[in-house]
């Protein structure tokens, strides 16, 4: 997948942000150096679960495309409060940021699949990410609860998320039956 495929994949998953909001975000992070593939047509470079974790956050956090290479360094490194999450390990780390976990998420399709979504506030820096344990919802706090009665959240849900994963991984094609959380995958 390489970042014109994901902005496309994100402008319908996303219907309420154009897509030329999300190519403009795509590409301030990419000029600030926070992408690691560029390219235009037929050179253009696959995307990593790096960089795909940042596009995603570039664009939940701001409604200002032109800002987010700015407002992602910030929401980038945003700390939790526990690890492990979504049944990955804690790799030794007492807190994850926001930015780190995405990534390790992107990267490992069968914990992706239990993610069920990731909300961004745009007016403050904070995030949540909720999942399901053993059937039960649980959820990690990134930054401070903002009090503002109306702040603006952005939410993505988890299985544009494990879908993402599965393209990431190489996989072509994926189901997952909801009712049973049964997962298939065929390469």
């Amino acid at each position: 997948m390489n970042r014109t495929e994901l902005s496309e994949f994100l402008s319908i998953c996303m219907p309420s942000v154009k897509l030329s909001a999300i190519n403009t975000a795509s590409t301030k992070i990419y000029k600030a150096g926070l992408i690691s593939g560029g390219g235009r047509g037929p050179s253009i470079f696959n995307i990593n679960a790096k960089d795909a974790a940042n596009i995603i956050l570039g664009v939940l956090t701001t409604s200002s495309p032109v800002k987010a290479a700015d407002v992602l360094r910030i929401c980038r490194e945003l700390k939790g409060e526990k690890a492990p999450c979504c049944g990955l390990s804690s790799e030794n780390k007492k807190s994850w940021t926001i930015g780190e976990l995405l990534e390790k998420l992107l990267e490992n399709v069968e914990a992706c699949g239990n993610l069920e979504k990731l909300v961004v506030c745009r007016t403050e820096p904070y995030a949540e990410l909720h999942w399901a344990k053993d059937g039960k919802p649980e959820s990690m706090i990134f930054g401070k609860k903002p009090i503002d009665p109306l702040r603006v959240d952005c939410t993505l849900m988890g299985f544009v998320l494990h879908q993402l994963s599965v393209q990431l991984g190489g996989k072509c094609r994926g189901t997952i039956d909801y009712s049973t959380g049964k997962k298939t995958y065929f390469d």
